[in-house]
């Protein structure tokens, strides 16, 4: 699976992370296969990162296609672009929240 961060956003007052980080992503194994954007929020700790596997992650298809390549990818992550700030409202609004 091929992944490229867009961003990662340093956010005060989350219950668990200090950043949101934004991520495209192509998937052969999920169903529909495509390109994805995945936004989570993500501690940043020195070199290191972790995250909550259920830390109110938002993901969604940006691209449904039938196989990986670079062209495609690319255009999944101009698309990332501008889905990304609905998504990380909706993951700052629910961190906040729980």
């Amino acid at each position: 699976m091929k992944k490229k961060l867009i961003e990662s956003i340093p956010c005060e007052g989350l219950n668990y992370g200090t950043h949101i980080d934004v991520e495209v992503s192509y998937s052969k194994d999920r169903s529909p296969r495509g390109y994805y954007i995945n936004v989570s929020p993500i501690k940043h700790e020195g070199n290191m990162k972790s995250f909550i596997m259920s830390s109110y992650t938002s993901s969604r298809l940006l691209m449904k296609t039938n196989r990986y390549s670079d062209k495609q990818f690319e255009q999944a992550v101009e698309f990332g672009k501008t889905a990304a700030p609905d998504l990380v409202m909706q993951v700052i609004e629910k961190n906040k929240a729980a």
